[in-house]
């Protein structure tokens, strides 16, 4: 008789716990309001940039401010550099270390070494 009493107790607080710890465990998630994802900054366009600094990446080079991929071709006393992610292409009359862009004129200096362009705006 006292196991049958004992059980009872046991079984009534076993029974009595479980929904307690069942609620105690599950906390209620805070809404969130979604928000539009923001678009990334968007950067000057390839001429109007005051500084484009390029690292050789197998055939093309690659941006080494927002890594974007562009391809780079001599002919003759000219350069022309291609985006291309966007397709942008900016051709530049080159003089020793000066670049001038065909489209606005603007006057730019250009270093380079086996890996590297470096392209600034001549002040």
């Amino acid at each position: 008789m006292k196991n049958l009493i004992l059980f009872s107790i046991i079984a009534a607080m076993v029974i009595c716990a479980a929904p307690v710890l069942a609620e105690d465990s599950a906390q209620p998630t805070p809404f969130t309001f979604l928000k539009d994802p923001t678009p990334p900054p968007q950067l000057p366009s390839l001429a109007e940039r005051t500084t484009i600094d390029l690292r050789r990446d197998g055939d093309t080079y690659k941006d080494k401010e927002t890594g974007e991929k562009y391809k780079v071709t001599e002919v003759g006393t000219t350069i022309t550099i291609k985006n291309l992610q966007t397709g942008e292409k900016v051709k530049y009359r080159v003089s020793g270390e000066t670049l001038t862009n065909k489209d606005t004129g603007q006057k730019l200096k250009i270093k380079r070494d086996g890996t590297n362009i470096t392209i600034t705006r001549k002040d």
